[in-house]
């Protein structure tokens, strides 16, 4: 799937030379469905429709923006567990839409697959996150412990902050990196957790 910008005033359809590119801007990413490379095997975007976004005054209507690790099962109509349990956050937080990206884009259900890839994510992913983050109303970063692989976490979050985006968290791991939905045990995310503040 690509999509071209047309509005020449968008700086996101821009690179550093003032060129037009073909990735994705905040202006050309579709509301629902994701976003593949070309031979299927990296997944940057994903978009859900979440509810009516009605539960909380304020944020009706609005876009949640959910960065993770990485892409698992979840396609353009099919949800895994991760996307299940984000979309029944955004629900409960009254949002309307969900945009989700990560830090890593290559299409596993196993995240030790980062260790071994050479290259576990393409430099486009960045222009995707910014893309996604640059829509929407409310920012959480939830991508666990393997945001310490080559210090990918660390840069993620200087982009978003570097662009202005407030960011927020459900919880910190013990090694201080945003909790993952699916973590268990202690670290395990209530069902009625109230996103905070992470700077």
């Amino acid at each position: 799937m690509s999509l071209d910008c047309h509005d020449h005033s968008c700086r996101f359809a821009e690179n550093r030379t003032g060129q037009r590119t073909n990735g994705h801007c905040r202006c050309s990413l579709p509301d629902e469905g994701a976003i593949f490379s070309e031979d299927g095997t990296r997944r940057f975007w994903l978009g859900r429709r979440i509810s009516n976004g009605i539960a909380i005054e304020g944020v009706a209507g609005k876009r949640l923006f959910l960065c993770g690790v990485q892409p698992s099962k979840a396609g353009h109509t099919e949800n895994d567990p991760t996307i299940l349990r984000e979309l029944g956050f955004g629900e409960r937080l009254g949002f309307l839409w969900l945009d989700k990206v990560n830090l890593f884009d290559r299409w596993s259900p196993d995240p030790s697959t980062l260790y071994t890839d050479v290259e576990p994510y393409l430099k486009i992913n960045d222009q995707y996150i910014l893309a996604a983050a640059a829509r929407c109303d409310f920012h959480v970063c939830c991508w666990g412990n393997h945001g310490a692989h080559l210090a990918r976490g660390a840069r993620v979050k200087r982009l978003l902050l570097k662009r202005g985006h407030k960011l927020h968290i459900f919880g910190l791991t013990k090694d201080g990196y945003p909790i993952h939905p699916l973590a268990r045990g202690k670290s395990r995310i209530p069902d009625d957790a109230q996103p905070m503040e992470w700077t």
